[in-house]
Formats: structure tokens, sequence, C-alpha cells
């Protein structure tokens, strides 16, 4: 039974962690999680055949929401390694002064148009 409560917690907290800009709660979840999976192996273990299910159930859940927070972790961290590289900088400003020189443009075309029509 505390398999499947461990495994609520952490499936809470890897839902929360899959809302953009909170995905530091898998940090939170994955604990929790592993504790719920070691709680459920245990629990399998050590009960008779016929008082298992809670615990394979919670087991399964563990297993499931693990590898979900696991792998939005490791998009985070790669987004995160990504962002950090120099060359990707200089590409970010690269992009903004060209978005600036379009939008310059734009304001130089609809202040000529502007002064057309009057």
């Amino acid at each position: 039974m505390g398999s499947i409560i461990w495994g609520i917690f952490g499936a809470f907290f890897t839902l929360l962690g899959l809302v953009p800009f909170l995905g530091i709660m898998n940090f939170f979840s994955i604990p929790l999680l592993v504790i719920g999976l070691l709680c459920g192996i245990i629990g399998i273990c050590k009960k008779p055949k016929e008082k298992r299910g809670s615990s394979i159930a919670g087991t399964i859940i563990c297993v499931l929401f693990l590898a979900v927070a696991g792998w939005r972790t490791y998009v985070g961290w790669s987004a995160t390694k990504k962002l950090a590289d120099p060359n990707t900088l200089q590409k970010l400003q690269e992009t903004s002064d060209s978005l600036k020189k379009l939008s310059d443009s734009m304001n130089n075309l609809s202040d000529s148009l502007n002064s057309v029509g009057k």
C-alpha cells in the first residue's frame, strides 16, 4: 500500500513538472518515485502471493512516472546545455540584430506610407 501512496505523490510532482517552467518539480518527484519503487519491490518479495496486488500496482505507477520524470529531466538538461553553448548565444544575438533591422525597416515603410497618404 505504501508504494501506491509514494507513487501518487511522485506522479503529482511529475505532472507538475511537465508544465513549462516547472520542470524543477521533477527533482522532487524522482526521489519519491524511487522510494515508492523500493517499497513496491519489497512488498512484492515479502507479502504472500494473494496480497501483492497493491504492491504490484504501486510499482507499475512508480516505474511509469519515473520514466516520464526522467525523460522530462533529460529534455530540460539538454536544452539548458544547448543554451549555455557560446555558438547558440552568438546565433541568438545575430537573430536579435536581424529582427531589429527588420523592425526598423517596417517602421520606415509605415512612416513613408503614412506620409504618402497625407
